[in-house]
């Protein structure tokens, strides 16, 4: 079982999830691997188009694992947000979670968003 749905008291299988696997849906494929290698046995993992770390890392500072971080109206602690990056591909979406996330969760800062006038730095 993958997961319980609390309302409906509904089970989601790996069997399940394999059928859904089978449709082609490109857009899921990434949420369908990571949950067949977390809870089904899977022996690779997939390489994840989105990190939670913007320079790759999947895991921010793993001291902050418990710590909340709000993305829109959902909140999520720093623990289950690399894996909520790992479901989507790279996009806005993704830029959303790194730049928040990312930086709540104390991923290294890449420098990305600066600018200097001069391509040197200087």
């Amino acid at each position: 079982v993958i997961f319980v749905d609390d309302e409906t008291n509904e089970e989601t299988t790996c069997f399940l999830f394999a059928v859904f696997a089978s449709t082609g849906l490109q857009n899921t494929c990434g949420t369908v691997q990571l949950a067949g290698f977390l809870r089904c046995g899977c022996l690779t993992a997939p390489e994840p188009e989105c990190t939670l770390c913007s320079d790759g890392r999947f895991f921010g500072d793993t001291a902050l694992e418990n710590k909340t971080v709000s993305l829109g109206e959902d909140q999520f602690t720093c623990g289950e947000l690399p894996f909520i990056a790992a479901g989507f591909p790279a996009g806005p979406f993704c830029s959303g979670v790194q730049t928040t996330g990312g930086q709540e969760c104390g991923c290294p800062s890449t420098n990305a968003s600066e600018c200097t006038l001069c391509a040197d730095g200087s």
